[in-house]
């Protein structure tokens, strides 16, 4: 049935983002997974969230990615369905190494890019968030109507 193949293929996801997190936990310490936490269980238990971050590459780290999205929901409830989840996923797979500004610099005649400070990927997601209430808000006060 429809329920059977979808828990299968959570188990799956579940299994292969296991074998990841022992492999990654081979070469660090300082990794770990709280398996315990009811928002950690949430995610691994959600299909959605699962394959989206089986499905990103081998480069990410499943971990760091696990736990961003575990502080995102944590932080906003509301981050756990829709365009909301799908942002914290993205943030996740973003912000999982770190991520840094980068600045225009001109030395002589060329215009280069230097690292600038880092970008923190929380607060990046609640300026996302912040930026589309606005955007939302500013539509429904000017009677916005899209295809028209």
């Amino acid at each position: 049935t429809c329920i059977e193949s979808e828990e299968f293929e959570v188990d799956m996801l579940n299994y292969e983002i296991l074998t990841r997190y022992r492999e990654e936990k081979r070469g660090s310490h300082d990794i770990k997974i709280d398996f315990e936490n009811e928002t950690i269980s949430w995610i691994l238990s959600s299909a959605d969230v699962m394959e989206k971050l089986m499905h990103s590459g081998e480069t990410i780290s499943i971990t760091k990615s696990i736990e961003i999205i575990k502080t995102i929901i944590e932080m906003d409830n509301g981050a756990r369905t829709g365009w909301k989840l799908r942002l914290a996923v993205a943030i996740a797979l973003t912000f999982n190494q770190t991520v840094k500004q980068r600045q225009p610099t001109v030395y002589g005649s060329s215009h280069l890019l230097e690292d600038g400070p880092i970008i923190d990927g929380l607060e990046r997601f609640k300026n996302f968030v912040e930026w589309l209430k606005r955007a939302s808000s500013s539509m429904i006060s000017s009677n916005y109507q899209p295809g028209i």
